[in-house]
């Protein structure tokens, strides 16, 4: 099979791709074509049995030579299944799939809640979507976006992210000597995060929460794992409001579960949200959580029991939340213990793969 995905950075549909890489039976050969040259993450692929072809394409409908040179590397490979994530890849099946090699089938893997679509966009996914054969979505949520306005029901399946239980071992990690790595007091309570920095993640309503957190509990450390564009925005607010001394900014991190084993609570305070994989890491290593009632995170997250939900932006629920699960150590540990018990059981790495290959076996037993 054959995943066309826009670059190999760092981010949702990269990471899962490359748990395909590392999960998946040796006899299934996966092959990747990338249509530009970011490539941050190709030394971990490359230490996967993979292909992967580099083929920088800026507007697929402007450069059909490059469209005909994997529609070639299909047919050389044998490759009967076609995966996209994104509407240039899937434009580039869709267009191979309509004039050149009618047998092929295409996967869509929906990554995207499409809030940042301009009107052309969902056109053009509309349109597109027409000739998928399924569209893999990562919660309910996402499939209820599209179903009806712009796939039926029954080309769509839901598969939720899973977590590699092993690594994410809570035992696996020193706590303390990480803390001392990070100049972080024992006593301190690390309230942390694993988020990139984007509009959606609702950086500053955690940032000034935080701010309003400390006044109360001054024990309180902040830990921000993770990078992208409004980094050294946040930074600056961070020092705009007074506490650049109580948080801590990592940047990229190549392996989060360092920062999640000296976490005591994992914040997430999202506007919008697909499926949150750093929901699910925290919640195997026996972390509380607390994230907005948003998206996939109502479907991960059983208020109360698996972990707490707030309104998204209601800073009186959310520092109540942080506020009661510090001050309730018994409660604390309930929600840690019956969250890593609600992640083995729903959303391991191994339900995951299986689920994959199911759907993949299914669709190219059509072809």
């Amino acid at each position: 099979m054959l995943f066309i995905i826009y670059d190999l950075d760092r981010g949702g549909p990269e990471m899962r791709l490359l748990d395909f890489a590392r999960f998946f039976p040796q006899e299934i050969k996966i092959n990747i074509c990338v249509t530009s040259k970011s490539m941050a993450l190709l030394n971990e692929f490359q230490k996967s049995d993979v292909d992967i072809k580099v083929l920088p394409i800026i507007k697929a409908y402007r450069e059909k030579e490059k469209i005909y040179e994997i529609h070639d590397y299909i047919k050389k490979k044998r490759i009967t299944v076609v995966n996209t994530f994104d509407i240039k890849g899937l434009m580039i099946a869709v267009f191979i799939k309509s004039f050149l090699n009618k047998k092929i089938k295409i996967i869509h893997h929906t990554v995207d809640l499409l809030h940042n679509y301009k009107i052309r966009h969902k056109a053009s996914l509309w349109f597109l979507l027409k000739f998928v054969d399924l569209s893999i979505c990562n919660s309910s949520h996402s499939k209820n976006i599209l179903k009806g306005r712009f796939i039926g029901q029954h080309k769509i399946k839901v598969i939720y992210n899973g977590v590699d239980i092993e690594h994410y071992n809570q035992n696996n990690y020193k706590a303390s000597s990480f803390k001392k790595k990070h100049n972080i007091d024992h006593d301190k309570i690390v309230l942390g995060t694993v988020a990139n920095f984007r509009k959606e993640k609702n950086y500053p309503f955690l940032l000034k929460a935080f701010a309003d957190l400390d006044k109360k509990h001054n024990n309180l450390v902040l830990l921000c794992v993770g990078g992208g564009r409004e980094l050294d925005e946040m930074k600056e607010y961070a020092k705009e409001i007074g506490i650049e001394d109580k948080v801590i900014f990592t940047g990229y991190s190549e392996d989060v579960a360092d920062y999640l084993g000296i976490m005591d609570f994992f914040l997430l305070c999202s506007l919008k949200e697909g499926f949150p994989n750093g929901i699910i890491q925290a919640m195997s290593m026996g972390i509380p959580v607390i994230a907005s009632a948003v998206g996939g995170c109502n479907e991960i997250i059983n208020d109360q029991e698996t972990g707490m939900l707030f309104s998204p932006n209601n800073a009186l629920e959310f520092e109540k939340c942080v506020s009661r699960l510090i001050l309730d150590k018994d409660l604390s540990l309930r929600l840690g213990n019956n969250g890593q018990r609600n992640t083995r059981e729903r959303f391991s790495m191994k339900t995951m793969i299986q689920s994959y290959l199911k759907s993949f076996e299914e669709i190219d037993g059509k072809v």
